[in-house]
């Protein structure tokens, strides 16, 4: 499953969760601490590495839950 990047839908209060991935903005010679922020749907099962072709599972979750 991890080579086909299934995903798993996550729920609180009828709500999906999301992947938030950080990914640097700065061109050459730029302040490198601009980021921008990328989300995905759905959380992924783990990761495929296609040169040695074996799988990482991710058993493990951070959860951050901000309400107003």
């Amino acid at each position: 499953m991890t080579q086909h990047h299934f995903r798993y839908k996550l729920m609180l209060d009828d709500l999906p969760a999301a992947r938030i991935i950080r990914v640097p903005e700065a061109t050459e010679g730029e302040n490198t601490d601009d980021v921008k922020l990328l989300y995905t749907e759905g959380i992924p099962l783990g990761s495929f590495n296609d040169e040695d072709i074996t799988s990482t599972i991710y058993n493990h979750l951070s959860l951050i839950i901000e309400t107003h």
